[in-house]
């Protein structure tokens, strides 16, 4: 996702703030989603820490899926809570 959708996607959502540091956030959640959905167990590791999942793999593809049309989907943020991010 390159700044500038990132950008056009918050302006669209609530409580997704159009910064530069929240978007490098954005992108890092994003790829432990990508991670996550890519896995049918309920644990993973991603960069070398276990997790439990938080959502499905279902709700993790929807996340993708709606990431590609540039709209948030606020699961994402049980992710980014699990990596100690915020995205605000």
């Amino acid at each position: 996702m390159t700044y500038e959708d990132f950008l056009v996607m918050a302006h669209r959502s609530t409580g997704l703030e159009p910064k530069y540091n929240v978007y490098l956030e954005y992108v890092e959640v994003l790829e432990f989603v990508k991670a996550y959905a890519n896995n049918n167990s309920d644990v993973f590791s991603y960069k070398n820490t276990i997790y439990n999942k938080k959502i499905t793999i279902g709700e993790a593809q929807s996340i993708l899926k709606r990431t590609e049309k540039k709209k948030f989907d606020k699961n994402i943020r049980i992710c980014a809570l699990q990596l100690g991010l915020k995205l605000r």
